[in-house]
């Protein structure tokens, strides 16, 4: 037998398997994290790509706005502590900046938490939300989203944005272009958000993906000037610093997380056995189904997915469970006319519901996962139990990181 260890939470659980039956551990390549951010940050606004340095933007008298997405870890934060001491440092007065904080833009219900240390003396900060909080109209995509952004971020001379930069199941990563949905209306949520029913909307994709390039057209939209981008790790931790152009420099840490997240695979297993990777990515079971889209490509269509994930905040998204109870045509449709929070993700789950069984071993209710077509389990091992009365004993595949691994197919 081989002992495999997941990250459940801020601990880690164990699951045994046969060694006849193991066919592969996926996950991210080893590296090492920034060893010092504050230098990265400065060191990146510098020298910027494709933009000039942060110094010559900042003119006299000149007003800023920050857009900032909080993300799932606090290296948000930390990075906006250094940049916005920084643009004072350089002339801009602290009256003149406007922090922006959004919320995930696929977690639009779920209020970010606050910074563990207050920023400037003089900042103006707006925490947005997407039904309260004053727009304005800036266009309509080539893809139909009309685009309303933050009246306090367009009424500002240069316009920035803050955020990580990790793979989305369906945007393909979040960072640099997506930091403006997260300072929009749930109209321009809802426009972006049906489109990632689309086929090509996957985990670690851009090209020809229309989340994405909605995206873009919607940050161009908005009039973003400039992004400080962050790419993390699958410990949340940093692992490069990009700031300039929006695009090279969200493309940038895109890279380094490819780099790192990215592996090949040859066949699929019976069984997956996958865990979100442990805080903050199993926080929320709304969060942690991600980890499912992600290892879709590593399962065999008769096999059978174990999730891991120990969701010590709830489910997340109001609403959310009881979305699996709704016709998928009529929830279709309805999300085309008007935004229904977590949607998109209860589709794409359902989808995978519909083909395979997923065994989740988690602290939430069982009722709550028996609700949503999902089997709960004990243990992970007692998860691994349930599959095989399934699907059979057959092969395992293991993913300790699967909401940040990018499975590629081998030939």
């Amino acid at each position: 037998m081989v002992e495999c260890w997941l990250p459940y939470g801020d601990t880690e659980v164990s699951v045994s398997v046969p060694v006849r039956k193991l066919m592969a551990t996926v996950e991210p390549k080893e590296g090492r994290p920034v060893e010092d951010l504050t230098y990265e940050v400065m060191r990146a606004v510098e020298k910027p790509v494709h933009s000039e340095p942060l110094r010559d933007m900042l003119k006299p008298g000149i007003k800023v706005s920050v857009a900032v997405d909080p993300g799932i870890s606090g290296v948000v934060w930390e990075t906006l502590q250094i940049l916005i001491p920084r643009m004072t440092e350089l002339g801009v007065e602290a009256e003149n900046i406007t922090v922006i904080v959004g919320r995930r833009f696929d977690e639009p219900l779920i209020k970010p938490h606050k910074p563990r240390r207050p920023l400037p003396e003089g900042i103006r900060v707006v925490w947005h939300d997407p039904v309260e909080t004053p727009s304005e109209r800036v266009g309509v995509t080539s893809l139909g989203t009309a685009v309303e952004v933050c009246k306090a971020f367009r009424e500002a001379d240069l316009k920035v944005s803050v955020g990580e930069v990790r793979p989305h199941p369906s945007a393909g990563y979040v960072g640099g272009r997506s930091v403006i949905l997260s300072v929009s209306s749930l109209e321009t949520l809802r426009g972006n958000m049906s489109l990632m029913l689309d086929r090509m909307a996957k985990p670690g994709l851009i090209n020809g993906n229309p989340v994405h390039e909605d995206m873009v057209e919607a940050s161009m939209m908005a009039g973003l000037d400039v992004s400080l981008n962050v790419a993390l790790d699958e410990r949340g931790w940093p692992i490069a610093v990009s700031f300039g152009e929006p695009m090279h420099s969200f493309l940038e840490c895109v890279k380094a997380v490819e780099e790192r997240a990215s592996v090949e695979l040859v066949g699929r297993a019976g069984v997956v056995v996958a865990s979100a990777g442990g805080a903050p990515w199993d926080r929320f079971l709304y969060r942690a189904l991600d980890a499912l889209i992600h290892v879709e490509e590593a399962v065999k269509r008769s096999g059978a997915v174990v999730l891991v994930a120990e969701c010590s905040g709830g489910v997340g998204v109001r609403g959310f469970v009881e979305l699996f109870s709704k016709n998928p045509r009529a929830l279709r449709s309805e999300m085309h006319r008007r935004f229904v929070p977590g949607a998109w993700k209860a589709l794409a789950v359902s989808r995978m519901l519909s083909r395979r069984p997923v065994i989740v071993s988690s602290a939430l209710p069982m009722r709550t996962l028996v609700r949503m077509g999902l089997t709960p389990a004990y243990t992970a091992q007692d998860g691994l139990m349930k599959a095989y009365e399934e699907v059979g004993e057959t092969s395992v595949i293991i993913a300790p990181h699967a909401s940040y691994t990018l499975i590629r197919r081998g030939s």
